[in-house]
């Protein structure tokens, strides 16, 4: 049944391709669009899906990895034509990826929770297009892998969840971390921020939810700006070049403290009986003044994670995705303060410890 539709389905796309007036596209876009409309069919025919579903994301690092020395992006515009899912609907996200990486592909349907990986044989590179245009559908592809991608299900079925580490390979982390948020719940902000880190993880949860939480809290109009000082390096600091426009380019990235020490986290945890998660500002440059707070994450709710170590973080990010609804089930503020220019300098300043400076400790 299944051989019969591939054959239909290669049919079709094969008469399309000859009654179709010829565009300006070169040969190249023409192999790389090519390539994305081969990718739609063959996951439409075995996760069963149809044009536009909304259950159905592709992740892939097309647009970022470069083939022969030529871009791939017309592989995006592939997809699109064929599944209708696109980046404008919240589920076709480009993964960032060194340009010399491998081209790859994953459909991930939440319905079911199957996903089907898919990586370019190395030959279909070096075809004609007449040789493209008469390639089966099924050999454009040396991996075609239909794994179980939901995260619960890998853990209710372990075999089936080493089976996915094994197809995904190095993969692995990255496409079932952000797939699962996706399913769960992630908005397109957050979705944007794994992609640019190029995987979910709590560490990354760690400066989002944050953002977010300090937007509901200190929320900033045209005028404003915000900044944020930790006293740690983390994942975390991927956030905020897409969430507030911090880069280290423009030199108003989060700042890392070091003079928060050892003796000055013991006095700070006495005080106040909690692990500081920041220092954030709302900076009104025509007031020249700032509001602040400081928050501190609180207990999780989650169930405790008991399964193999390649779902621990998965898990994690997914179960703090469901909460994302509730932020003040995951952060609480411990302090409010005003910051003048020069205030605001000395918070700014790595060398200073942020809770000193705001009179915190």
């Amino acid at each position: 049944m299944r051989t019969g539709i591939l054959k239909l389905v290669s049919g079709i796309l094969l008469l399309c391709l000859l009654i179709v007036p010829a565009m300006a596209d070169t040969a190249d876009d023409f192999m790389f669009k090519e390539l994305g409309e081969r990718a739609a069919l063959l996951a439409m025919d075995e996760l069963g899906f149809g044009y536009g579903d909304p259950d159905v994301l592709v992740l892939t690092n097309a647009g970022r990895a470069v083939v022969d020395g030529q871009p791939t992006n017309k592989v995006l515009s592939g997809i699109t034509n064929i599944s209708g899912l696109s980046n404008g609907d919240g589920n076709l996200y480009t993964i960032n990826r060194a340009d010399w990486k491998a081209l790859w592909i994953y459909f991930y349907d939440r319905d079911t929770g199957m996903g089907l990986y898919l990586v370019p044989a190395d030959r279909y590179y070096t075809m004609t297009k007449g040789e493209i245009i008469s390639l089966p559908l099924e050999n454009t592809f040396s991996t075609a892998d239909l794994i179980t991608g939901d995260i619960y299900m890998m853990l209710e079925d372990t075999d089936a969840g080493n089976a996915t580490q094994e197809a995904l390979g190095g993969n692995a982390f990255s496409l079932l971390s952000i797939s699962n948020s996706w399913a769960y719940g992630a908005p397109y902000d957050l979705m944007t921020v794994a992609s640019l880190h190029n995987h979910l993880c709590p560490g990354v949860l760690g400066g989002y939810i944050p953002a977010k939480y300090v937007e509901e809290k200190l929320p900033a109009e045209e005028s404003d700006s915000y900044t944020a000082v930790f006293t740690s390096a983390s994942c975390k600091l991927d956030a905020f070049p897409i969430m507030w426009d911090m880069t280290p380019g423009k030199q108003n990235l989060a700042i890392v403290s070091d003079g928060f020490t050892e003796d000055s986290q013991a006095a700070f945890t006495e005080k106040y009986n909690a692990t500081p998660a920041g220092v954030f500002v709302r900076w009104n440059s025509g007031e020249k003044s700032g509001d602040g707070i400081v928050i501190a994450s609180l207990p999780s709710t989650s169930p405790a994670y008991e399964g193999p170590s390649w779902g621990t973080k998965v898990y994690g990010s997914v179960e703090k995705v469901k909460c994302l609804g509730d932020l003040d089930s995951i952060y609480t503020t411990i302090y409010e303060f005003k910051v003048d220019s020069d205030e605001l300098s000395e918070l700014k300043n790595p060398e200073n410890n942020p809770y000193e400076v705001i009179g915190m400790i």
